[in-house]
């Protein structure tokens, strides 16, 4: 896997629609039990009033959370690209170029980097810069998929990923040359809403400034979330509020900060942060803690989803198995329409398949961590934006399921 960062991380408040570089915080030592908070909160974009319902009056600003730049440099990768394909001979590697699409010009120029290594049992593929720069979107979106199948491919099995909407701001408060802007267009590829790039390799291989390609890894590794008000005024409904936010053994914990905001005479907006079970709130916004091992199991999707309402978390959800055994025994399956906060959402293209599972929050926002790596923070999003996230078209295969003694946690 690509290195992993120290646990440094910078939150940049961003508006939809535009990136604005003003307001930032640091946050030095941030661990799964700790994180920084913004010094100031920006105006919502949205208007609170288009977010009301049981969960109360949210406003929302979509912010981006990115690595400190002094940690940048250790994702560099050390290596030149390289491709795996097990059980796939030379000749069947360059028949799966063709059916990519790929020029025959281009194949012939990659076809003498092939090679067999029988210690793999795969046919391995150097192809030089030029060679990567040169493959067209629609072939490096095809065959990349068919990388992306073998773990050991881990920049095409895991590439930086953006909504295709925001692809032009996401590089705009990076400060990036026009030279390395302009490398990264040309790697680009699309499935869906959804914008990858999986060549690091052979950006860095062309830019000489460390500096430099550090920037670039930053920019890459922004991951997007919302920060999450809500609303209380001195005519809310604190009795509504606490039967969403607060039902069984939380009321303790919910009930009195509603209460002291409700005596604001003009108001006061609360982080909903204050509101999340234990679990999620010493984890939300923050990169799990370095401690050597670049893809600890236990800060998978899964883990994170099963552990919401547990307090310390039970490592035994990182064995799938386990996760599966526990839904199917402790938790009913809730019709979508139904969803509430600490339900668990399951992804997936089929109702056999599971690819992601995340935790309903309030009104489509969900808590998530986006993969297992030390290089993924645990955050909030849309629904919709982890549906794109995923490359799932619809929801024909979300489903949601709500611990059966949740009224005791």
């Amino acid at each position: 896997m690509r290195p992993t960062w120290p646990h440094l991380v910078v939150l940049t408040v961003v508006v939809v629609g535009s990136f604005a570089a003003g307001l930032t915080f640091r946050a030095s030592g941030v661990t799964p039990g700790s994180k920084g908070k913004p010094g100031a909160t920006a105006p919502s974009s949205r208007l609170s009033s288009d977010r009301t319902g049981p969960w109360g009056d949210l406003r929302v600003t979509r912010i981006v959370i990115e690595p400190l730049e002094s940690a940048a440099a250790a994702l560099i990768p050390p290596e030149p690209t390289r491709w795996v394909l097990p059980q796939q001979s030379p000749v069947g590697v360059e028949r799966m170029l063709a059916d990519s699409g790929m020029d025959p010009a281009l194949i012939r120029r990659i076809a003498p980097t092939i090679s067999w290594d029988p210690a793999l049992g795969a046919s391995v593929v150097q192809p030089d810069v030029e060679a990567v720069m040169a493959i067209p979107p629609k072939v490096r979106a095809d065959f990349y998929l068919e990388l992306s199948r073998y773990p050991v491919n881990q920049y095409q099995a895991k590439p930086f990923r953006f909504r295709q909407a925001f692809v032009n701001q996401w590089f705009e408060a990076a400060s990036l040359s026009d030279k390395t802007l302009g490398i990264l267009k040309r790697l680009l590829y699309t499935r869906g809403d959804t914008v990858f790039i999986s060549d690091v390799q052979a950006a860095c291989a062309q830019i000489d400034s460390k500096d430099e390609q550090a920037k670039m890894l930053k920019a890459l590794s922004r991951t997007s979330t919302l920060l999450v008000n809500l609303v209380i005024r001195p005519d809310t409904d604190i009795d509504a509020l606490t039967s969403y936010w607060g039902f069984g053994k939380r009321l303790r914990d919910v009930r009195p900060i509603l209460e002291s905001l409700k005596r604001v005479p003009q108001g006061m907006p609360l982080d909903i942060s204050h509101l999340l079970t234990r679990f999620a709130r010493k984890r939300l916004y923050a990169f799990p803690a370095r401690d050597g091992k670049s893809l600890d199991p236990l800060y998978d999707c899964h883990w994170s989803s099963m552990n919401f309402w547990n307090d310390p978390p039970d490592d035994r959800l990182n064995e799938t198995s386990f996760v599966v055994h526990t839904i199917m025994t402790d938790y009913v399956k809730v019709a979508e329409g139904d969803f509430r906060f600490g339900d668990v959402v399951l992804l997936g293209k089929s109702e056999d398949e599971l690819i992601h599972s995340c935790v309903y929050i309030a009104d489509n926002i969900v808590f998530t961590k986006n993969g297992p790596s030390h290089l993924t923070p645990w955050v909030l999003m849309e629904l919709d934006d982890l549906l794109a996230y995923y490359e799932m078209p619809d929801r024909s295969a979300v489903r949601a399921y709500r611990p059966k003694d949740v009224s005791e946690r």
